[in-house]
């Protein structure tokens, strides 16, 4: 067995010192470097260190535990090199530069001047009205784009109607057109209408009678009251569906104008052995003149027929009867009605033996022989 001798107390040398193993539940031993070591390059584990002001030990926690407001604070001061980090805050921030007051004027650099500023800014101008001026005085040259009060110009004018909006309505050279509503206005012209030839337009009369006095017609003094034509007599065509009332005082002196055109229509007939029942005119019409001749002895009868077809003879009724005398060497007469006699719905005839409207006696072939003028 070897034997070392006994060591010196106190602080002394490693080579005259025993080694010692600590044990398990040792409290703290207190420890003190002479010269702060230097760690080697690289990852080393080093164990824990606790960051005292000598009094309260900061506290280290995960960034998933909350703080508390308990834990000791560590006070940090970041180096200008170092980047700023992110930062929330809950409640109101208050930003000032420095620590002078809110109301001092924040500068963008260094320059305390006027810095441009590009983009798109939106100003909330408060509340209204706010005044609005043009950039053109009255009564100055136009000039910088002002803002103009215009209108629309259109070939049809727009209809609109209650509590719609339309534009202003103007002509294609821009003068705006004004029409009369419920409310009229008054038109003044600023000039007497020259001498001469002057077209004025169409001029309407919304009531009463218009008076105006007519001075002349063509150049030429119109002369009033009654005497004998001349330059300064008006002419008045009267219309082709008018009637003139003519008045005269004397004789009239009347001249019938022959006319190829426009006169009465004729018929002729020779009688049949029958009652010779004709159909004259189907529709309104009178008779001007008879011409009817006889060849029997005895009497025949023409009875005319207010009627638009045939007569039916003995059953109708006729308007008028007309003898014609018996003669075998011939008789009859001839009948000039100057107003004429007028027949409503059409004229019809039939030529019998008796005189009585229901007498149906035919008479003879060419016996007789019936003429009638008609419109």
């Amino acid at each position: 067995m070897a034997y070392n001798p006994e060591p010196v107390l106190g602080q002394a040398a490693m080579a005259a010192s025993l080694p010692v193993a600590i044990a398990s539940n040792q409290s703290s031993i207190p420890v003190s470097i002479a010269t702060a070591p230097v760690l080697v390059a690289g990852s080393a584990t080093i164990g824990s260190v606790k960051v005292t002001d000598g009094t309260n030990t900061a506290t280290v926690k995960p960034a998933s535990t909350a703080a508390l407001a308990t834990d000791p604070a560590l006070v940090v001061t970041l180096s200008p090199n170092a980047p700023i980090q992110a930062v929330s805050q809950s409640g109101t921030w208050t930003v000032q530069p420095g620590n002078t007051a809110n109301t001092t004027a924040w500068k963008v650099d260094g320059s305390a001047v006027t810095q441009p500023v590009s983009g798109t800014v939106t100003a909330n101008a408060g509340t209204g009205p706010f005044p609005a001026a043009g950039m053109v005085a009255s009564g100055s040259a136009n000039a910088n784009n002002p803002v103009k009060i215009g209108g629309a110009f259109n070939t049809t004018q727009p209809t609109v109607t209650n509590a719609q909006i339309v534009d202003s309505q103007h002509t294609a050279r821009g003068a705006q057109i004004v029409a009369t509503g419920v409310d009229t206005f008054t038109a003044t012209i600023g000039a007497a209408i020259p001498t001469g030839a002057n077209t004025i337009g169409a001029v309407t009369q919304a009531s009463g009678p218009w008076t105006s006095n007519i001075t002349q017609a063509g150049g030429t003094n119109i002369s009033t009251g009654t005497g004998a034509g001349g330059a300064g007599i008006p002419r008045v065509t009267v219309s082709n569906d008018s009637n003139v009332l003519a008045t005269q005082s004397g004789t009239w002196t009347a001249v019938l104008n022959p006319a190829t055109s426009g006169g009465l229509s004729t018929t002729k007939l020779i009688s049949a052995a029958s009652t010779n029942a004709t159909s004259l005119k189907a529709s309104a019409g009178q008779i001007y003149n008879v011409q009817a001749f006889n060849l029997n002895a005895a009497p025949r009868y023409l009875k005319v027929y207010n009627k638009a077809s045939a007569p039916t003879v003995g059953t109708d009724t006729p308007v008028n009867v007309w003898m014609i005398p018996g003669n075998t060497t011939g008789a009859g007469f001839v009948l000039e009605i100057s107003n004429g006699v007028a027949f409503a719905t059409g004229i019809a005839y039939a030529i019998t033996g008796g005189i009585t409207d229901a007498d149906t006696t035919a008479i003879g072939a060419n016996e007789v022989v019936v003429n009638i003028q008609y419109k």
